[in-house]
């Protein structure tokens, strides 16, 4: 049987640019919204929110222990952020 790296389906690196990250892992507010709609607590959602991103781009589901920590930390803090705009937003 053929290692993954030699056939068509993509796999995660352990080098990212933050260009990359951006272009392939940064969340949608419809991914975001999926994710709320989905798990009831930060931690499921944010989870939830890491492994669609991830397999929207390799088209298909990677073992979470597979998941490089720059994709993880791309997606968290970009989902946190999205958090802290949405509470300063309400706040006024």
């Amino acid at each position: 049987m053929p290692l993954i790296q030699d056939t068509i389906f993509p796999t995660l690196s352990n080098r990212y640019t933050d260009k990359t990250l951006h272009i392939n892992f940064n969340p949608t507010a419809s991914d975001i919204a999926f994710a709320k709609s989905n798990a009831k607590q930060l931690q499921p959602q944010a989870f939830l929110l890491i492994m669609l991103k991830v397999t929207q781009h390799l088209h298909y589901v990677p073992l979470p222990e597979d998941i490089p920590y720059a994709i993880v930390k791309y997606v968290s803090n970009a989902f946190n952020q999205h958090r802290v705009l949405q509470k300063a937003t309400c706040v006024r």
